[in-house]
């Protein structure tokens, strides 16, 4: 379950990078929709390429963003802005939203040394969560095997 008192966990594999994207700018739109704030929404990412994508991908569809690639921006993080922060795992340590998607599970390193601290950092993304997590990925491996098997679809 997300939280205390949430949802389980969703898990979804995507085809390609685009529609990873396409489909997690539809979710935050829906959730939007149904009267969730964009500030009690959080997408956690690996990578400075994805979020990078996830916040032209959002800008494009007009969905107001917060992207944490820049120190200045960082520094000057408002949380109450109605904006849905993008955010590495890294950056994401101490915070909480309501609905949180942990993008791009993809491209985690799977090899035996570098398992221990990319599932650490999973861990802390997954469990910003409060109310609902989705999971999504557009790439095969380790994690994205695991979560497949759990059916969390």
């Amino acid at each position: 379950m997300a939280g205390k008192s949430g949802s389980v966990p969703a898990f979804r594999l995507l085809p390609n990078r685009a529609k990873e994207l396409t489909f997690i700018r539809a979710c935050l739109q829906k959730w939007n929709d149904d009267g969730i704030a964009w500030s009690d929404m959080a997408v956690i990412y690996c990578n400075h390429q994805l979020g990078d994508a996830l916040m032209r991908e959002l800008n494009q569809n007009d969905i107001p963003n917060i992207w944490m690639g820049d120190k200045n921006i960082r520094r000057n993080y408002d949380p109450t802005e109605n904006k849905v922060l993008l955010v590495t795992r890294q950056s994401s340590k101490g915070l909480e939203f309501p609905r949180v998607i942990v993008a791009g599970l993809g491209c985690l390193k799977d090899d035996e040394e570098a398992k221990p601290e990319e599932a650490r950092l999973l861990y802390v993304a997954m469990t910003r969560a409060q109310e609902y997590l989705l999971l999504t990925s557009s790439v095969n491996n380790h994690y994205t095997q695991r979560l497949s098997e759990v059916n969390l679809t």
